[in-house]
C-alpha cells in the first residue's frame, strides 16, 4: 500500500487565524474571528479556497462552539467566484450570528456577489459587512444580546 502524505497547504494558498474574544474566562460562547489571508483563486479556479476556508470555519465552530462569528476577509485578494458565498454562509448555516470585514482587495468583488445572490431589497444583505473589525464585532455583540 502506498500512502501519499497530504497536507492543507497542498489544497489553498490560503492562509487563516482563528482568535477569539470573550467577556470573561470561558473559552466558549464568545465570538470566533476567523481571518483568511492570501489570494483566492478567481472562478472555479478558486473552489478548492472556498472549500478550505469553509472547512477551517466549520471546524473552528465546532470546536469552540462561539455564540458569533467574524469572517475577517481584509487581507484576503478576492475578485470572483461564486463559492465564496459558501464561506460567507458557513456560519449562518450553523445559526450563527455572522459579520464580514472586508478591504481594499475584496470588498467590490463581496458587495457584487452578495448583490446577485440576494433576492431581498438592495440595502438588505449588508447590514453584516464591515471595513473594520472593530465594528464587526460591535455589530455581533449587539445582535447577541
Amino acid at each position: 500500500m502506498k500512502l501519499l502524505q497530504v497536507r492543507f497547504a497542498d489544497i489553498s494558498q490560503v492562509t487563516y487565524e482563528l482568535m477569539l474574544e470573550r467577556a470573561d474566562t470561558n473559552l466558549y460562547h464568545g465570538t470566533l474571528v476567523v481571518k483568511f489571508t492570501g489570494t483566492y483563486r478567481d472562478g472555479s479556479t478558486g473552489n478548492a479556497d472556498a472549500e478550505f476556508m469553509r472547512g477551517i470555519t466549520k471546524t473552528a465552530i465546532g470546536l469552540w462552539q462561539p455564540a458569533s462569528v467574524v469572517l475577517d476577509l481584509s487581507e484576503l485578494k478576492y475578485e470572483w467566484g461564486d463559492q465564496m458565498l459558501e464561506v460567507i454562509g458557513a456560519g449562518g448555516e450553523q445559526g450563527k450570528t455572522v459579520a464580514v470585514v472586508v478591504g481594499v482587495d475584496c470588498r467590490r468583488a463581496v458587495y457584487s456577489l452578495i448583490r446577485a445572490f440576494d433576492s431581498t431589497p438592495p440595502a438588505a444583505g449588508f447590514e453584516s459587512i464591515f471595513d473594520s473589525l472593530e465594528d464587526a464585532l460591535e455589530f455581533v455583540r449587539q445582535k447577541s444580546k
